[in-house]
C-alpha cells in the first residue's frame, strides 16, 4: 500500500488535496510520524524508510496536502475489496515485488 501511494502521488498534479483510505492503521501511523520528524535517526528506525522519505519529499515539492483516512478492514467498500482481492491474488501467485 505504501508504493501505491507514492506512485500516486507520483501523478498527481502540483498544489492537490489527495485523500487516501487505507486499513492499514501502522502505514498511516509510518507515514504521519515521517512527516513531523526531521531528524534522520528516528526515520530510520522505521521499515519502509526509503519509501517513506520519498512520500514526504514528493509531498513537500509538489505542495500536496496528504489526508489519511482509517477504514474497517473488513468493510463493505466495494473498491476496498476488489483490491483485498487482486493483493491476496497476486501474493499466491509471487506477483508481488518487494522494496528493500
Amino acid at each position: 500500500e505504501l508504493v501505491a501511494i507514492l506512485i500516486a502521488l507520483l501523478v498527481v498534479p502540483k498544489e492537490m488535496a489527495v485523500d487516501v483510505y487505507t486499513n492499514s492503521a501502522a502505514m498511516i501511523q509510518a507515514i504521519k510520524k515521517t512527516q513531523m520528524t526531521n531528524k534522520a535517526n528516528e526515520v530510520l528506525k522505521t521499515k519502509n524508510t526509503s519509501i517513506l522519505k520519498r512520500v514526504k519529499k514528493l509531498q513537500n515539492i509538489k505542495e500536496l496536502k496528504l489526508h489519511l483516512h482509517k477504514i474497517k478492514s473488513h468493510s463493505k467498500i466495494e473498491a476496498n475489496n476488489i483490491v483485498n482481492k487482486l493483493t491476496k491474488k497476486d501474493i499466491i501467485n509471487n506477483k508481488i515485488i518487494k522494496v528493500k
